[in-house]
């Protein structure tokens, strides 16, 4: 195998940290870097390696599964703060560093038929209530 120049010793030095930790952010704050820094050079590695440094175990794609594993205790996430208060004792909410943090525009489209379904007035009076009270 030869030595790719983006095998540095920094770069396992950030690998071993985040090992030792568990968690992106906990080795970030431990070497003083961010978070992104740390992925880069996790993936940086994984380039020089030619292979992947972790499996993906699993993936969800909608957001009531993620809470539902959180809660549980399967992993960390980064959730939106409005639902802190709901899961204050079984979620740990990962506070983004000032320099990355950005507002989000979130709109919600739906048929026409289903104007006057209950689940989606109930949330549009949900967004609008959080919509003010950030105003």
């Amino acid at each position: 195998m030869l030595i790719d120049e983006e095998f540095t010793l920094k770069k396992r030095e950030i690998f071993l940290a985040f090992m030792r930790t568990g968690n992106l952010a906990r080795a970030a704050a431990e070497l003083q870097t961010s978070n992104v820094s740390v992925h880069r050079a996790i993936h940086s590695l994984e380039n020089a390696l030619r292979c992947p440094l972790f499996k993906v175990a699993m993936q969800v794609n909608d957001i009531f599964t993620l809470l539902s594993m959180v809660s549980s205790g399967v992993g960390y996430a980064l959730l939106p703060g409005r639902i802190a208060a709901v899961y204050e004792n079984r979620v740990k909410l990962i506070p983004l560093q000032p320099r990355y943090r950005l507002q989000q525009q979130i709109g919600v489209v739906f048929l026409k038929a289903k104007e006057r379904d209950p689940n989606l007035l109930a949330l549009l009076a949900e967004c609008r209530m959080y919509a003010n009270r950030q105003a």
